[in-house]
């Protein structure tokens, strides 16, 4: 329900990915065979010869500006990679509500998103098949939304806790006067996992 580019970060991650694989497999094959390792020794030298011979023929002051133009590729990459941190986990918000009110008396109705959670833990306070939930409001083209994490105890009946909830969720849309698309995610965490099921013996 976030703004988090996830297609951008399967491509980046799918690319890094393939480099590093492909980077660990040449590097095994120059250790492992010996007419692949002086191939590469040849072009290597080949390479450092030609950056040697533009670094002469580019001459800026003291230096060369390939220095310049490698700088300038730096800043570019800098860039993109804080751009591209700067837009993980956009979309999360503080107000559920924030409308205008056209009634007899004007002015700005908002609610926060806090009150959705403290209604949520009220409600679901005491149930023997729930360890815990969080709640996260989030804005996406526009629209904001809700994010309900539960964490049922083991044996659970997912089912009957989604059509509960669901339930209260409609009660919620009657409180803050308008329908709140909700994305209901039923996990188990660590607490879930490690937590011992109570029998009656």
């Amino acid at each position: 329900m976030n703004g988090t580019p996830r297609r951008l970060n399967r491509v980046l991650t799918g690319l890094v990915g393939l480099l590093l694989v492909a980077g660990g497999v040449f590097l095994m094959v120059v250790s492992a065979v010996p007419a692949v390792a002086q191939a590469w020794h040849q072009v290597a030298t080949t390479w450092v010869a030609w950056f040697h011979r533009s670094y002469e023929s580019t001459p800026l002051l003291a230096s060369s500006w390939i220095y310049l133009v490698a700088v300038a590729v730096l800043l570019v990459i800098v860039v993109l990679t804080v751009r591209w941190i700067s837009g993980q986990g956009q979309g999360r918000v503080s107000l559920l509500v924030d409308r205008a009110d056209d009634s007899l008396t004007p002015g700005d109705v908002t609610i926060s998103g806090n009150v959705a959670e403290q209604m949520l833990r009220a409600a679901l306070a005491g149930r023997s098949d729930l360890l815990g939930l969080s709640v996260g409001t989030y804005q996406y083209r526009g629209v904001t939304g809700l994010r309900v994490r539960l964490y049922p105890r083991k044996g659970a009946s997912p089912q009957k806790l989604v059509r509960e909830v669901g339930v209260l969720l409609q009660g919620l849309d009657v409180v803050v006067g308008q329908h709140t698309p909700v994305l209901l995610h039923l996990g188990a965490g660590t607490r879930a996992l490690f937590t011992r099921e109570e029998r009656v013996r």
